[in-house]
């Protein structure tokens, strides 16, 4: 593993955000909330809770991995290390707030049914560590010869 200073700070960010959803699931089953739960509010929380997660989950993978620098007059505004650095940051907050939302979904309906989207929500956030090939993939330019990885996907 190279120990640039983004690197570094890329895996002090992505483990300050892979704890944030542990440690609320903790809590929400150490403390649990006073009063009954709302079923009456359950099956739509959940609903929107699923779509949420699917979603944030495709767009991490998708999207942020694609994003481009914004040019300045001078040339682009970031360096690759940095660009690579942004575009953890956007994918791994993309999975922790779905893995929050899941949470937050449980401790108000007491639903175990949204336990799973969480865990789904986690595992995507847990996969996003900045390891040689995820930091090579979330480094590269976009639109750079040879590194369209879908050739049905558009860059």
């Amino acid at each position: 593993m190279d120990r640039s200073p983004e690197r570094r700070n890329a895996v002090i960010i992505w483990r300050a955000l892979a704890a944030a959803p542990v440690l609320f699931l903790a809590v929400a089953f150490a403390f649990p909330l006073a009063g009954e739960s709302a079923p009456d509010i359950a099956q739509p929380l959940l609903l929107v809770l699923t779509v949420a997660v699917g979603v944030e989950v495709a767009v991490s993978w998708l999207w942020a991995v694609r994003m481009r620098p914004a040019a300045t007059p001078t040339g682009p505004a970031l360096t690759r290390e940095r660009l690579a650095l942004t575009r953890l940051i956007v994918a791994t907050a993309l999975c922790e707030g779905a893995a929050l939302f899941a949470v937050v979904v449980f401790m108000v309906t007491r639903d175990t049914r949204a336990l799973p989207p969480w865990a789904i929500a986690f595992a995507a956030l847990v996969s996003h560590f900045p390891g040689d090939r995820h930091w090579a993939r979330l480094s590269r330019e976009p639109g750079a010869a040879g590194t369209r990885s879908n050739p049905l996907m558009r860059e």
